[in-house]
């Protein structure tokens, strides 16, 4: 088993490979700070040996994507300074820098702030949320994203900002905002991120009105096939959606993995978006406390909400299972529960 590690934090001992996996590989260019273009890849000796016989200096099919000696010294100057590094004084740093930029814009009326603690392995970050009602500010999150990103200084959010919520979801109609992620930023950034920001949001602009849906012109339930031209080429990819009303939902299946798809219709116009997000599956009843099933997160983490995904899912759940003399019934409860999970069923209502 090779397990995708790319955007976690290494851990030592590796977390993966204790837990059973051949391999795991980690990107250079994300929380080791190493070069972008490089990456490493731990587990047993004989496959990773074999992977190199396929790279450079060896005229194998590899060649065409050799690292450079300067990438390699990187990477490995990186790694030695993953190991010597402070990472909780790292995280209190960066999440004082989303208080400061909390601080500065809650100042701001009707603005809200929520700074997020890191969590998991995934992208560990500490967050900041900024929220706030557009109508008294006269402005949109997808707005202001699209104003921080096309100016100077270029300032690139983590969920492209939006008023739809990002990565949390939808948000009620008088609420917008913007996400923050602190792990790319450098000191002193915080300063100007906050600056630029209550810039935008304290000028004076006109009310503002969010739009109004006409009634659909039809029902676009079912399967798409879509052709999407993008700056540097194109592809076909897969819409399956399902209508309700001007709101519709459903999975967007891109060249290599699925994601979550949700969008409205007006009239005869239609607006989609899509983002590949993280999953998190925990079971209770099943140890002293409850569980987090990290290796099957990472399995299920963009293929689609299907019964072969469901399958694989329930399967590796249970694959370390030990029972006790008269808890048995719980391998096939689990295994059910993580396959519900992921096909997306609600649990069973319960009677009395």
């Amino acid at each position: 088993m090779l397990v995708d590690a790319a955007a976690e934090m290494p851990t030592v001992p590796n977390v993966h490979l204790q837990r059973g996996a051949t391999m795991v590989g980690y990107s250079g260019g994300k929380c080791i700070r190493g070069p972008q273009c490089a990456g490493i890849i731990l587990g047993r000796k004989d496959l990773i040996k074999a992977a190199w016989v396929g790279s450079a200096p060896h005229h194998g099919h590899g060649r065409t994507m050799k690292v450079g000696k300067e990438e390699a010294v990187g990477m490995l100057a990186a790694v030695e300074m993953w190991i010597k590094r402070d990472h909780q004084a790292e995280d209190k740093m960066w999440i004082s820098w989303m208080n400061n930029i909390a601080a500065r814009v809650s100042k701001i009326e009707s603005v809200k702030t929520a700074v997020r603690e890191p969590r998991g392995l995934s992208n560990h970050s500490p967050g900041l949320s900024i929220t706030w009602d557009p109508s008294k500010l006269g402005i949109t999150g997808e707005e202001v994203s699209n104003i921080l990103y096309t100016t100077e200084p270029r300032i690139a959010l983590g969920g492209g900002g939006g008023g739809g919520g990002g990565r949390g979801g939808a948000r009620p109609a008088n609420e917008t905002g913007i996400s923050i992620s602190a792990y790319m930023m450098e000191k002193g950034e915080d300063k100007i991120v906050g600056d630029r920001i209550f810039q935008i949001l304290s000028q004076k602009r006109p009310q503002w009105h969010p739009p109004t849906l006409s009634a659909a012109a039809g029902d676009l339930t079912g399967r798409w096939d879509v052709h999407i031209e993008f700056a540097a080429g194109a592809s076909d990819h897969v819409f399956h959606v399902k209508q309700q009303g001007n709101q519709i939902q459903g999975t967007h299946q891109g060249d290599f993995v699925a994601r979550d798809l949700a969008g409205t219709v007006s009239g005869d116009d239609v607006r989609v978006s899509s983002n590949i997000g993280e999953v998190r599956l925990v079971v209770n009843a099943v140890a002293a406390r409850p569980r987090r099933l990290k290796n099957v997160e990472a399995a299920v983490t963009g293929k689609p909400r299907n019964e072969d995904t469901a399958k694989m899912a329930g399967d590796m759940a249970v694959q370390w299972a030990e029972t006790l003399r008269h808890n048995g019934y719980k391998v096939p409860l689990m295994r059910n529960l993580v396959k519900r999970a992921i096909r997306g069923e609600a649990a069973a209502p319960r009677t009395t």
